[in-house]
């Protein structure tokens, strides 16, 4: 996902997966939360990481999926926020998730808020 190629072919093959598989993906990619945020924080893999978060579908029968990733982007939120790449995945995250509950998500950008703000 990070690589300057592939991370291109990444982007496509999220485009082709079934939603299933990209449950799967994601999952995975969540339990090995270290790595995952290095691909967040790099300058070609967030834009992988972005794509997958368009192409990600949650269902209302599957909550407990998106409190997931919820969970990885508020746990992960500082080091998100303050990296130049990494800023780039809340930021897409939270306009593809309107419609869902973000109160973690929110309580750290109010906690961090002018310190955002100056950054």
């Amino acid at each position: 996902m990070s690589d300057l190629y592939a991370n291109y072919f990444c982007q496509k093959l999220f485009l082709k997966l079934k939603q299933e598989q990209i449950k799967n993906l994601v999952q995975e990619l969540c339990s090995q939360k270290n790595k995952f945020m290095q691909v967040c924080r790099d300058s070609k893999g967030t834009h992988s990481v972005q794509c997958l978060i368009e192409v990600l579908k949650v269902e209302e029968e599957e909550p407990e999926f998106s409190e997931a990733f919820e969970e990885f982007i508020s746990t992960c939120f500082e080091e998100l926020a303050f990296d130049k790449n990494g800023t780039h995945v809340i930021v897409k995250f939270l306009l593809s998730r309107k419609d869902l509950p973000m109160n973690t998500i929110f309580q750290e950008i109010s906690r961090h808020f002018l310190d955002l703000c100056y950054d």
